[in-house]
């Protein structure tokens, strides 16, 4: 019997054949989360081949550390922080070389408004870039992902008051950013 697009498995028959050692497990479980842990990668590094290498590392080390998932919790959220952290990882990795190589900006397109709504998205990105990983990931888990704020607090290892805290001065420090980039400084 193999796992394909019409015999999908649901994700707690997928888990049990993963934790046995099934394959299609495996199978299932991709089939179920692949796209979404991209998509997060994604968002939080930018550059689709980094995100790619990201998605592709943190559901390799998802499945190999399964002991570790705990039983009745969302395995999608549990997945998710394993991208986010490694994604966090690689943030922290690059912006230690950001120093040395700033980001040039891009060449302006067309002033046609499709171009201007992809020049303001630009810029933003670029302002969350020069975020801290953890401002980075508090201001994507709540906005972009519209998490509620216990679980941005809870996947990040923050109290609800300390995640509300950071929040705060993760959207400050954003707008200092956009701010400032208007300025031209």
């Amino acid at each position: 019997m193999d796992v394909n697009r019409s015999e999908l498995l649901d994700e707690p028959q997928a888990l049990v054949l993963l934790k046995s050692g099934d394959r299609r497990g495996v199978e299932a479980l991709l089939e179920l989360h692949q796209k979404e842990v991209y998509n997060v990668a994604l968002r939080m590094l930018g550059e689709p081949a980094a995100a790619q290498d990201a998605a592709q590392d943190a559901l390799l080390r998802a499945f190999m550390r399964i002991d570790l998932y705990r039983q009745g919790e969302p395995f999608g959220a549990w997945l998710h922080g394993i991208v986010r952290n490694r994604c966090i990882d690689l943030l922290r990795i690059r912006s230690r070389g950001a120093a040395a190589y700033p980001v040039q900006p891009s060449a302006v397109p067309d002033a046609e408004s499709n171009a201007i709504r992809n020049l303001e998205a630009q810029g933003v990105r670029r302002a969350l870039s020069r975020l801290s990983p953890r401002d980075r990931a508090l201001l994507l888990l709540r906005y972009w992902e519209d998490r509620p704020l216990d679980e941005v607090a809870g996947t990040l290892g923050l109290s609800q008051g300390a995640a509300r805290v950071a929040l705060h001065r993760a959207r400050r420090a954003l707008a200092g950013q956009l701010s400032t980039m208007e300025t031209g400084a």
